[in-house]
């Protein structure tokens, strides 16, 4: 199942008969995100810049755009990388 989606009971009222039933929901979980110095001793935990709720998916993609909308890096370019750790 895809993590992003969650089926829930649900108790349908608004109908002829009400009846319980299921429904699909967004799933959200909160996302850390850190920023760790290009020339930091391996392995180091970096400074937490934010968390934030989101849908699970694409965390790469969500923290770089966090990173250039709030400047704390002006591009692209100045990332050494962008990577995943789950704790």
């Amino acid at each position: 199942m895809n993590r992003a989606v969650a089926s829930v009971p649900v108790h349908r009222i608004g109908a002829v008969h009400p009846a319980d039933d299921r429904d699909q929901v967004a799933v959200e979980e909160p996302l850390e995100i850190r920023l760790i110095e290009a020339d930091a001793v391996p392995d180091s935990p970096g400074e937490s810049i934010a968390i934030t709720m989101r849908t699970p998916g694409h965390d790469a993609e969500l923290a770089t755009g966090f990173a250039i909308t709030e400047g704390i890096v002006a591009n692209f370019d100045e990332l050494a990388g962008v990577e995943s750790r789950a704790t």
